[in-house]
């Protein structure tokens, strides 16, 4: 996880799922400003050694708290919010 950096924590909750949790960062609009830079490092395709290309989707949720809640609590706002985007592009690409 070479993109998330020393200033950032990330594991893997269990399946395809992980969690980064992000420090200093003081705004939605740089929580989003991460997600998209992270969501771009999965567009483009993966050469495989078989010479065959494999691609990848990413989706994503996040939590944002300027206060003190509970894990827990936070990663049940990211999994609402992560359904919700893609609910959002799942009726996009049906228009």
């Amino acid at each position: 996880m070479a993109f998330v950096g020393k200033q950032h924590q990330a594991w893997r909750l269990g399946g395809d799922e992980f969690a980064i949790l992000l420090r200093d960062v003081h705004s939605e609009t740089e929580v989003r400003a991460l997600c998209s830079a992270l969501s771009e490092q999965f567009i483009p395709p993966f050469n495989l050694h078989n010479g065959h290309t494999a691609s990848l989707s990413l989706s994503i949720g996040y939590a944002l708290t300027w206060e003190h809640t509970s894990a827990e609590n936070l990663q049940e706002l990211a999994d609402q919010n992560m359904y919700r985007m893609k609910h959002q592009r799942l009726q996009q690409t049906q228009k």
